[in-house]
């Protein structure tokens, strides 16, 4: 406490951050409402810290004489979303870079919400006519066992395999 009394929250950051925080504080000091921001902190260690910062004025005579501010370490959490970007950064190439012809359909509206260059190929198409299909309205589903292997996925919410000869015309 005797290492932060006496000091702004700027004196603590870097010059970006601090940039940050200054233009919060200075929102605050001149609306007189409540404002918040998000910093990044290297500690003494050299780790870096994330936190979110809430700021309020401490009004005399309907003027801002001072500020209080409440800070939460949310390190953990930009930790974790930055991971599930990452994650989905991932996918997202595996499914576009893939040779393996892949569609994605939701489960419950039946809509293409993904689906690869390779197969567009496969099919002589393009994805954005992937990406407008329902798999509950192809045809070529009907009579394969396609479709009812995946409604019956969906009920049971089970794995479920089958095998479909496809013969391609030109």
């Amino acid at each position: 406490v005797d290492e932060v009394m006496g000091h702004s929250i700027t004196d603590f950051l870097s010059p970006e951050q601090a940039q940050i925080a200054s233009a919060c504080l200075e929102r605050v000091k001149t609306t007189g409402n409540p404002d918040q921001y998000d910093v990044e902190y290297t500690t003494a260690d050299g780790d870096t810290r994330h936190f979110a910062t809430r700021v309020g004025p401490v009004l005399e005579d309907g003027e801002v004489v001072s500020m209080i501010a409440a800070s939460r370490d949310v390190s953990e959490r930009v930790m974790t979303e930055r991971a599930l970007q990452e994650a989905a950064e991932f996918r997202s190439s595996i499914l576009s870079e893939s040779p393996v012809g892949i569609t994605i359909y939701h489960a419950e509206s039946g809509r293409c919400v993904a689906a690869n260059r390779s197969m567009a190929d496969l099919l002589d198409t393009t994805k954005e006519q992937l990406l407008a299909q329902d798999f509950r309205t192809i045809e070529s589903w009907k009579h394969s066992c396609l479709f009812e292997t995946a409604e019956s996925a969906l009920r049971d919410d089970v794995n479920t395999r089958c095998e479909v000869g496809v013969t391609a015309t030109s």
